[in-house]
């Protein structure tokens, strides 16, 4: 099975990575840490992102 570097730094799965992009399960804090360091995004940012997903469905 081949890995992103994404999924090495965090050590998760690429069905996990992809059930979050596409809003199927809310990663844990640790994830959301790992995520917003790897990817040069605040913190804030991503949680802000995902409570706009929930409030649209």
């Amino acid at each position: 099975m081949k890995c992103n570097k994404t999924q090495i730094e965090i050590a998760i799965s690429r069905n996990y990575l992809s059930d979050i992009e596409n809003d199927r399960y809310m990663p844990s804090v640790p994830v959301m840490v790992a995520l917003s360091k790897r990817l040069g995004v605040d913190l804030n940012l991503l949680t802000e992102m995902t409570e706009i997903q929930v409030k649209r469905k």
